[in-house]
């Protein structure tokens, strides 16, 4: 049978040109043509590169009475190319292949050989005993989702330490099982990989899903609870709440000492307040004034009362379960910083939506993000450029130390006032706040959920709001 078949209906097919595959190439919701990867299946061993072919027109319409027979044979011959093509064994260089062993009974795979750069933010170290020494010796670890990560993108080939061999060595009076004898065999595929790993360790198949689409887009993801001392851990996000006697004596009198400015002078905010009225007045500006107006608590502080059919937080399924680290940013995996973002996973099918019990208990195990920075203006400073022109320096002599110190002082004293001018450099100093919309966007407090459903990850976050604190007049 011909494979130029004639294009049925009654439109006309537009000539290709230059221009039309232009467009066509960037359209990205049409289907590839499988049939032009058949001869790169068949011939793997071609010196060219293969690359998938530009996206086109798609071979006919759906009709309401169905494929015809010749519709269906071209379905037929293009399904059958796609598995001919993707049936084509991957290959990859045994210079960035790693080796490790999988142990079942710690849920752990250790690291013989590790090579690539992936292992900057994989693995950790872990002392563990070892029996032709007295003492214990280090080697890198791999979680079980870093293991079947690994294994699934084929840079790690992983042997199972399995009881057999043990069994062997210990019959013929050997106590230690040489690491070259483990590795004889056929390593683990991905689908034993899958059994072995899934469920071991406090690991899920939706966690892993969620944690293999960060790690491909070059996201550095580590545990938020560390499965063993010897994991490493970012430093405390929740100051301590229990202060020392010192320390609480201490903040008592700044608090004492605040609020007597804050009575006598008025709150200085960034929206500056109109301060009217007496000096010793109820509402001398807005926030006053609409603090006592309000007879409705409001605000993340007040208690929350207790819902009769909430679950309790022992057996709630909104826990933090990774720390995510952006790409491209300094990041140790011996000494990891504080992250960046805080994820949850739950599966679609079997969790509801959070309760505000379960969104509080997320947020209480969270620092304060703080408000984002403004958007710094360019002033038009001169600098050395490529017009070959030195920056114009400033006229006058140095301010004297006594000098800087008493504007130091005045500085301190006088904090509000919004422009000010440094004796130093003669420059306008001007201190723009942040914008109120985006205070309220970003949030004090963020957590992001990872929904997945059947394999399709979704992220959602949810932000502790303070819209109680922020003055929109």
């Amino acid at each position: 049978m011909d494979d130029n078949f004639a294009q049925p209906g009654h439109t006309q097919r537009v000539p290709h040109t230059q221009e039309n595959e232009t467009e066509l190439s960037g359209d990205e919701d049409e289907v590839p043509d499988w049939t032009k990867l058949k001869a790169f299946a068949s011939t793997s061993s071609s010196s060219s590169k293969p690359s998938l072919p530009k996206r086109g027109d798609k071979e006919f319409e759906p009709s309401n009475g169905g494929p015809s027979s010749l519709q269906s044979h071209t379905l037929d011959r293009a399904r059958d190319a796609m598995f001919s093509a993707l049936q084509t064994e991957r290959g990859i260089s045994n210079k960035s292949i790693s080796v490790a062993i999988w142990y079942p009974e710690i849920s752990r795979a250790a690291v013989i050989q590790a090579r690539g750069v992936l292992f900057n933010g994989i693995g950790h170290s872990a002392p563990r005993p070892v029996a032709s020494l007295a003492k214990l010796q280090k080697r890198m670890e791999l979680l079980p989702e870093e293991a079947l990560y690994l294994i699934e993108r084929g840079s790690l080939f992983c042997w199972n330490d399995s009881s057999l061999t043990k069994n062997v060595f210990e019959a013929e009076g050997k106590a230690d099982v040489p690491e070259d004898y483990r590795m004889h065999g056929i390593p683990m595929t991905v689908q034993q990989a899958y059994a072995e790993m899934i469920g071991k360790d406090d690991l899920t198949l939706e966690k892993y899903h969620a944690y293999a689409y960060l790690k491909r887009l070059g996201f550095n993801v580590l545990r938020t609870h560390p499965p063993s001392v010897y994991y490493p851990t970012p430093p405390s996000l929740v100051t301590p709440s229990n202060p020392s006697l010192s320390r609480r004596i201490s903040s008592s009198f700044q608090d004492f000492f605040a609020r007597l400015w804050r009575r006598l002078f008025g709150r200085i905010d960034w929206w500056r307040p109109v301060r009217k009225g007496f000096l010793f007045g109820c509402a001398r500006n807005y926030p006053s004034l609409y603090r006592i107006l309000r007879f409705i608590p409001s605000g993340h502080g007040v208690t929350l009362h207790p819902h009769p059919y909430s679950q309790p937080s022992t057996t709630s399924l909104y826990t933090i379960f990774y720390n995510v680290y952006k790409p491209n940013t300094p990041f140790r995996k011996t000494a990891p910083p504080a992250p960046d973002f805080s994820l949850v996973v739950v599966d679609a099918r079997t969790t509801s939506l959070p309760t505000l019990h379960e969104l509080t208990n997320l947020w209480s195990q969270l620092p304060e993000t703080g408000p984002p920075l403004p958007r710094q203006k360019n002033h038009g400073k001169a600098t050395k450029s490529s017009f070959g022109m030195k920056p114009p320096t400033l006229s006058g002599t140095s301010t004297p130390v006594s000098s800087q110190h008493k504007f130091w002082i005045f500085n301190r004293l006088f904090s509000w006032f919004s422009h000010t001018k440094s004796p130093e450099n003669n420059v306008v100093i001007q201190t723009r706040p942040p914008h109120p919309f985006a205070v309220l966007k970003n949030g004090k407090k963020t957590v992001v959920i990872g929904v997945v459903d059947c394999g399709t990850v979704s992220f959602y976050r949810f932000s502790l709001g303070a819209f109680e604190e922020m003055p929109l007049i």
